[in-house]
């Protein structure tokens, strides 16, 4: 498609609620969650999938009594759950992935041994969070998300530990093949890798039309009472 033709003028207009609605942050839809509370009429409403995400992950991560911008807590470390705070971030990493990549194939027939999920996860590490370790983050991914833990297989012959404490720098050498990751610069890290895609889907139409092949499937959830 070529993004001088009308055709891709329409094309653009028609996945701009779209992008739109996907990458809300967590203040913006504040009036309809709270009116779809009140009304015991409505048993059903749409979200954006990475809005309820960084809802989530506002309320995980940080002491809130009502849902605020993430803005608000700027530069300051996770108050609470780093597990959980890291694994929804993961999730979210796993989720963008398949929107920059533009599939959600489970393998690659080319390469069996590297799941596609694998690829995707650390392409966007690399390319949004500008993490250059990402194979060390997919890791532990996998440690956590499959046992709540920190333990991996012992062919890698790595070890890995958690913290809340907010360096700037997600994953960080000890010694030899012991690693440290902030769960507090990864989730800003998350962050401002969203504000960055987000302004790439935009620009790029290769981009936006990998966006719109994902946004039916994933890009929105049903809430039902």
């Amino acid at each position: 498609m070529n993004p001088t033709d009308e055709s891709y003028r329409d094309w653009k207009e028609r996945n701009l609620p779209w992008i739109e609605v996907f990458f809300r942050r967590p203040d913006d839809d504040v009036e309809r969650w709270l009116a779809f509370q009140i009304d015991r009429e409505r048993d059903k409403i749409s979200f954006g999938t990475l809005y309820l995400l960084r809802r989530e992950l506002v309320e995980t991560g940080f002491s809130v009594e009502k849902i605020q911008p993430e803005s608000v807590f700027s530069a300051r470390p996770l108050e609470k759950r780093p597990f959980a705070s890291t694994m929804l971030t993961c999730t979210g990493i796993d989720l963008l992935g398949k929107f920059l990549a533009g599939h959600d194939a489970d393998d690659d027939r080319n390469q069996k041994c590297q799941s596609r999920n694998g690829q995707r996860f650390k392409a966007f590490c690399k390319r949004f969070l500008h993490i250059s370790e990402e194979e060390m983050l997919w890791e532990l991914r996998n440690s956590m998300m499959h046992s709540f833990g920190l333990y991996l297989s012992a062919r890698t012959n790595r070890t890995y530990r958690l913290t809340s404490d907010l360096d700037g720098q997600v994953v960080k050498r000890i010694e030899g093949e012991n690693w440290q990751i902030s769960a507090s610069s990864l989730y800003w890290a998350f962050i401002a890798g969203v504000e960055e895609y987000e302004q790439a889907v935009r620009a790029n139409y290769r981009l936006e039309e990998n966006f719109a092949r994902m946004f039916p499937k994933y890009g929105t959830l049903e809430m039902t009472r």
